[in-house]
């Protein structure tokens, strides 16, 4: 029915031509893509397999990303999750997610992890690639970085890998306070070589921009050994 209605929609000619009921043509086809619209997730989302009823759907996984999910009820989004159990690529947008909308009552960060088939591993790929997953601005990069920085390991191999800014800027116990396990990578990075300290400084790391992508690890590596500042990693 979709694809006879798309066809007919595509035939038709002529937006101020008139129908027998009276609606103009433009009028009809823009009342048939907002059925259209509201049709697509309702088949291309299976019904569960368990026992129940959906009440929601979101739409085909392949199509869908971390922005829509934000805006999900979060039993809606558990019950997808559910219905589309093993899709990690769908587990990861859930997870970036959580950057975009930062409370939900009872569905946590660490129970969709769970759900991913390598969760450490993913943890590591997303927070590499994030400009690419993620993007956007300062509020999202921000919020990345305090649920690493929350969890109850964050290793060394992950803060290096969180944009530097960020990281500089998440708060430790208190507001004024930088987070302590960035404090402690960074004092234990630099060591006691005041020229690194200098060049970590005047960095090229920035709130907003290019800049703003710079990961922790690469530019105290630069500062340490006095080598070139690296090019920000590519965004989409």
């Amino acid at each position: 029915m979709v694809q006879e209605t798309r066809r007919a929609l595509s035939a038709r000619s002529g937006a101020h031509d008139y129908s027998s009921s009276g609606r103009s043509a433009w009028e009809e086809n823009r009342r048939a893509n907002e059925l259209i619209a509201t049709i697509m997730p309702l088949i291309t989302d299976p019904v569960p397999a368990l026992p129940g009823r959906r009440t929601a759907s979101l739409g085909d996984p392949q199509d869908i990303g971390f922005k829509k999910l934000a805006d999900a009820d979060e039993n809606v989004l558990a019950a997808y999750l559910d219905r589309h159990t093993g899709n990690d690529t769908l587990v990861e947008e859930a997870l970036l997610s959580f950057a975009a909308r930062s409370y939900r009552k009872s569905l946590t960060f660490d129970d969709v992890l769970a759900r991913h088939s390598a969760p450490q591993h993913t943890l590591l790929d997303l927070t590499l690639h994030l400009r690419r997953r993620l993007g956007g601005g300062p509020d999202l990069r921000g919020r990345w970085a305090e649920i690493m920085l929350a969890r109850p390991e964050c290793s060394a191999e992950l803060l290096r890998l969180l944009p530097a800014w960020s990281a500089l800027k998440a708060r430790g116990p208190r507001y004024d306070t930088t987070h302590p396990a960035v404090a402690a990578y960074v004092t234990e990075a630099l060591g006691d070589s005041d020229e690194a300290w200098q060049r970590f400084a005047a960095s090229p790391m920035s709130h907003a921009g290019p800049g703003a992508w710079h990961r922790l690890g690469d530019l105290l590596d630069a500062a340490v050994e006095g080598a070139a500042w690296p090019t920000p990693p590519q965004g989409r």
